[in-house]
């Protein structure tokens, strides 16, 4: 299964919401100045499938974890945090089953 237009993104709006399941592609999305941004599908136990926007917190922290496609994973949620240089971030937790 590949990436489409048709797979809901996630919002992440309530501290606690996770997404789980397997890790089916990441992909190159939108160019910002400086830098490529990423977008992983994930299809649930459900049979679902969700895109997921990789911010650079998520990046890095798929990066740090060396998630890849058929991983299996569980993002969740923590709230608004704030970095040591005053900036608010997206903060989250991820839990990695390797394929």
């Amino acid at each position: 299964m590949s990436m489409t237009d048709s797979v809901p993104f996630v919002e992440w709006t309530r501290p606690g919401q996770y997404v789980a399941g397997e890790i089916v592609e990441i992909r190159k999305g939108r160019r910002f100045p400086g830098r490529q941004s990423f977008v992983a599908e994930i299809e649930r136990k459900d049979g679902s499938t969700a895109a997921l926007a990789l911010s650079r917190v998520l990046d890095a922290m798929f990066r740090e974890e060396s998630v890849r496609a058929g991983d299996r994973v569980k993002i969740t949620y923590i709230g608004i945090k704030r970095a040591k240089n005053g900036r608010k971030y997206r903060a989250f937790t991820i839990e990695r089953r390797p394929a």
